[in-house]
């Protein structure tokens, strides 16, 4: 692909490329941005423009098919002129990478990486729910300590309703708090390596290589941990 009027249709008049808006969506203050993906469009091999598209949407819902046949997903790192060899996005020799906006943008994906993984646990319950863990477990060590109903009003509450007794549904609340505290540690220790590594990158192909090793120890500890794939 080396010009974007090789895709277009024998016989149909050239366009001037029409730079698209970008998918929005509208949030409140309280709310995360929605993630985006990124696409370069080739022109000649090298980046004509960056194009942005929210989660949900394709290239196919802010450009003509033509166009979006000349484009390549990539990071937000990645700068009109960069230059495509059929295998990577790099800047040309003469364009010096922004070491500081790419190590900012690999630790977001770092970050990503991590909540991929914990979120296959706490997309399970609701928001609530996931909010009393501390509190159950906190009241569920009470209970083991000897302490009764008067120690742990939620865990009674809802050791009641799962006709269990106090004593059963505090341990069963213990184990899954192990388990969980199990995975944030690992998901940790892949986050910490690897922000450690990006930190010390002088290079994008150095940070290339962090996010990479990331993103094999993040599946490897999702494998171990009993979750499926991550990554």
């Amino acid at each position: 692909m080396d010009n974007v009027t090789d895709a277009l249709p024998p016989g149909e008049p050239v366009a001037d490329p029409v730079v698209p808006e970008p998918i929005l969506v509208v949030v409140g203050a309280d709310e995360a941005l929605p993630p985006v993906t990124y696409f370069a469009r080739l022109a000649d091999n090298t980046v004509a423009e960056l194009i942005p598209v929210a989660a949900g949407h394709t290239l196919a819902d802010v450009m003509h098919p033509a166009l979006a046949a000349a484009c390549i997903e990539c990071s937000d790192a990645v700068r009109p002129g960069w230059v495509y060899d059929g295998d990577v996005l790099a800047p040309p020799d003469n364009h010096p990478v922004d070491m500081q906006h790419a190590r900012v943008t690999a630790m977001r994906q770092v970050i990503e990486y991590a909540n991929t993984i914990t979120r296959q646990i706490t997309g399970r319950y609701p928001e609530a729910e996931v909010a009393s863990w501390p509190l159950q477990e906190a009241e569920a060590r009470s209970v083991e300590a000897g302490g009764g109903a008067s120690v742990a009003p939620l865990l009674s509450a809802l050791a009641a309703r799962s006709g269990q007794t106090l004593a059963d549904f505090a341990a069963l609340v213990l184990t899954k708090a192990g388990a969980y505290h199990e995975i944030v540690a690992a998901v940790q220790a892949v986050r910490s390596q690897t922000e450690a590594a990006i930190a010390a990158a002088s290079t994008q192909d150095d940070i290339n290589q962090a996010l990479a090793a990331a993103a094999g120890q993040a599946s490897q500890a999702a494998a171990q941990l009993g979750i499926g794939g991550v990554l």
